[in-house]
């Protein structure tokens, strides 16, 4: 199968009219005709994902992050950012991201890999399609409450993260969960006024925004960017397995799951 006809297989599984305004998902370097045989899966690009998809034969790699976020105005191999690019072009390898709109298409995910009951999506967006919900983040009602410092275990076991951020107090009772992957920071206030959670369960919180969240009663557990994302990937894989398999050139496709990414944030105490 064509790199070409993979990104349009991704387009259909993640359309990209529903990224957001500021997003730039889809094909990021492309050489359409190129045969691919193997895609490798992550959340961000880099020259030890380049050095992997080599090894792995893999001619295309399909990222959560978008590598182009702002235009490159000139290209220097002295650049790290350059460097990744004319790594990729060296070694003919497609480059494609699903982002926001693959958010809003899995936005249950994270509220699956904590095992909480399947809820509504936070922020509802129209998919273009009547039976398929789509939208940033996901509302979850417990069957019962549970303490805040029975839920921290859990989120961390569940993510499988070495560490968290939290605020509240541990004997408060949660029943009402908001859950939103990636930087959920900034939306925190929207969060409450939309959903009046008990807890949120998001990344990339900011002081001022657990602030927000303590004049408004609401617990926050910050699992941070990477450890709410990083489920996504298997999602994606199990997403993109199922379309390609549904067709006679994609079924001897194999999907790999990139096993070089690190958090990139690591705690002294």
């Amino acid at each position: 199968m064509r790199a070409k006809q993979i990104a349009e297989l991704v387009n259909v599984l993640f359309p990209l009219h529903l990224q957001e305004e500021y997003d730039n998902a889809g094909s990021q370097v492309l050489f359409p005709d190129e045969e691919i045989s193997s895609i490798l899966i992550a959340l961000d690009i880099d020259a030890e994902i380049i050095n992997e998809a080599i090894e792995k034969q893999c001619k295309m790699i399909i990222t959560h992050h978008p590598f182009f976020f702002r235009p490159i105005k000139s290209i220097n191999s002295a650049d790290p950012k350059s460097s990744i690019l004319i790594s990729l072009i060296d070694a003919r390898i497609s480059l494609y991201t699903a982002h926001t709109n693959l958010d809003k298409i899995l936005y249950n995910r994270l509220g699956e890999a904590l095992g909480m009951p399947e809820g509504t999506v936070l922020f509802s967006t129209d998919s273009g399609v009547d039976t398929v919900p789509a939208g940033p983040g996901m509302i979850s009602d417990l069957p019962g409450p549970v303490s805040l410092k029975d839920l921290l275990p859990r989120v961390k076991k569940a993510l499988d993260i070495e560490f968290l951020v939290y605020s509240g107090e541990p004997d408060r009772a949660v029943s009402r969960v908001a859950l939103l992957n990636g930087a959920g920071g900034n939306s925190i206030e929207k969060i409450i006024r939309t959903a009046s959670p008990d807890c949120i369960i998001t990344g990339d919180v900011g002081y001022h925004n657990v602030r927000t969240a303590i004049e408004n009663g609401t617990a926050v557990i910050d699992a941070g960017h990477y450890g709410t994302e990083k489920i996504l990937l298997s999602c994606l894989k199990d997403s993109l397995a199922h379309k390609l398999g549904a067709t006679e050139e994609g079924k001897n496709i194999s999907l790999h799951i990139t096993g070089r990414e690190r958090n990139p944030f690591q705690v002294f105490i």
